[in-house]
């Protein structure tokens, strides 16, 4: 696929940043923001591509000639779907079973494969292998979770144990460990800011900038200030969200009906 010209290029504009943090008015959110700021990640898509590939190779030596299955969802054009695009090649030279849905009776022993940029709360990936463990019930699902950016946070919310009855084995194929900042739920700038969870990521690439859940798009794209305005993107050019329809169109329509492209 044809890289976009702003691609690598996407690093926080120091400029917009420090005009930024002199228009807050109170030396608490002004604390909160540059705690953000401070520890924020940006992935280059080219360092993304290379990361998410050996996670894949760190899967395939795993599975060797094992059968697996793929996961996709039906409902929604996921980011699932993208990174699947991206591995193709290399899952299909291995002892690829079929895509399969939330829906799908599985066998018990059964290899499941997930792809997906980051994990940031983990709460999308848990609730995948929750959704799959309590449709096939009694039944040990072994998932594979092909995820190069992953926090420690998440990681212990996917691996913590569902129930007595419900034991998936759990596989992880991490390159990148990010920074958590557990945030306190009891600080104001939290709502102040919009943001959703303690436990968010500061964290962006090339091609997207978290929700409010997993990460600070109120700071990256908005340049929220509370009780002011909102000061504009401090990103120099904003995430290309249009990645994922170019690559089901170019890619994986003889694969897959189209799903809503949302």
């Amino acid at each position: 696929m044809s890289h976009n010209y702003t691609y690598g290029k996407r690093e926080l504009d120091l400029n917009k940043v420090q005009a930024y943090i002199e228009a807050f008015q109170t030396p608490e959110d002004r604390k909160f923001a540059l705690s953000i700021l401070g520890t924020t990640r940006y992935v280059p898509w080219s360092e993304f591509v290379d990361k998410l590939n050996a996670s894949c190779d760190a899967f395939c030596k795993n599975i060797g000639n094992t059968p697996f299955y793929v996961y996709l969802p039906t409902d929604k054009f996921g980011s699932e779907i993208v990174f699947t695009v991206l591995l193709w090649q290399k899952i299909r030279s291995l002892n690829f079973q079929g895509f399969i849905d939330l829906t799908t009776k599985l066998q018990h022993g059964d290899h499941v494969f997930v792809a997906d940029d980051a994990i940031y709360t983990g709460i999308h990936i848990t609730s995948i292998i929750d959704n799959l463990t309590f449709e096939n019930p009694n039944t040990t699902i072994n998932f594979h979770v092909v995820v190069p950016y992953v926090s420690r946070n998440g990681e212990q919310q996917i691996l913590a144990p569902l129930s007595p009855n419900q034991n998936p084995v759990i596989n992880m194929y991490p390159q990148v460990y990010t920074v958590n900042l557990s945030l306190s739920e009891q600080d104001e700038s939290m709502t102040r800011f919009n943001v959703k969870s303690p436990n968010a990521v500061s964290l962006y690439f090339d091609h997207k900038v978290g929700n409010n859940f997993a990460s600070f798009p109120s700071i990256y794209m908005l340049g929220v200030v509370p009780n002011k305005t909102e000061f504009g993107c401090l990103i120099g050019y904003p995430p290309d969200t249009q990645i994922k329809h170019r690559m089901y169109q170019q890619y994986f329509q003889h694969l897959l009906p189209p799903p809503s492209l949302n």
